[in-house]
């Protein structure tokens, strides 16, 4: 015969055995919560702030943000931004001569009359191939700007060469970029006899012995 379904129901007197036996049972700790991981402390959507933040790379004061971008060389030294004895990489004497064109001049090069890429690549070779060849001082002739019979409305470049005086400001940029920024030390203006504002005296890097 079947039991009804009040059979499975426990009686008072099983109800009250049951709490006899369980009385002096101590309940157990409940499990500590595990402590959270970094990275269940990031915010969700990318990593903390201090995790992702990238420390800025030093800048060299005066030169653009193009030039500080290049790679890691020992940029050469304009004499004239330093004081003496002050240039980095460069004795006091050597700066002094190099300065009152007492330096002997090993080659020079004539950039009048080109455009900005011709004098680029022009004062490319000339300095590679004198640094190849161990010379020490060149003199580089740029120009000092607008050309006698110039007229003052006629527009610079339109015969398709460089703007009168381009060649000035842009050639001591080119030192300092590569490929001739390792193979040059130091520049300065030139005395009037060898061109003065119009021309630099280059100072090349001795090359190292293989």
């Amino acid at each position: 015969m079947a039991r009804s379904r009040a059979s499975h129901w426990p009686s008072d007197e099983d109800l009250d055995l049951f709490h006899k036996v369980v009385a002096d049972v101590t309940p157990l700790r409940p499990e500590p919560t595990p402590a959270k991981s970094e990275n269940s402390r990031k915010p969700a959507g990318g990593s903390d702030k201090r995790a992702g933040s990238v420390k800025k790379p030093k800048t060299i004061p005066g030169l653009s943000k193009v030039e500080n971008q290049l790679p890691s060389v020992a940029f050469p030294a304009a004499l004239a931004d330093h004081g003496a004895g002050r240039t980095p990489g460069l004795d006091k004497r050597t700066a002094q001569r190099l300065q009152r064109g007492k330096t002997e001049i090993d080659g020079r090069i004539d950039l009048h009359g080109m455009t900005q890429a011709e004098a680029r690549s022009a004062l490319t070779g000339f300095v590679t191939n004198g640094h190849r060849h161990d010379r020490r001082c060149l003199l580089v002739i740029t120009g000092k700007g607008r050309r006698p019979g110039d007229r003052e409305d006629r527009p610079w470049g339109d015969d398709g060469r460089s703007e009168p005086g381009v060649l000035r400001r842009m050639v001591p940029r080119w030192l300092k970029e590569a490929p001739l920024a390792d193979r040059v030390l130091a520049y300065s203006p030139a005395q009037p006899k060898h061109g003065g504002s119009g021309a630099l005296y280059v100072l090349l890097k001795r090359r190292r012995s293989p």
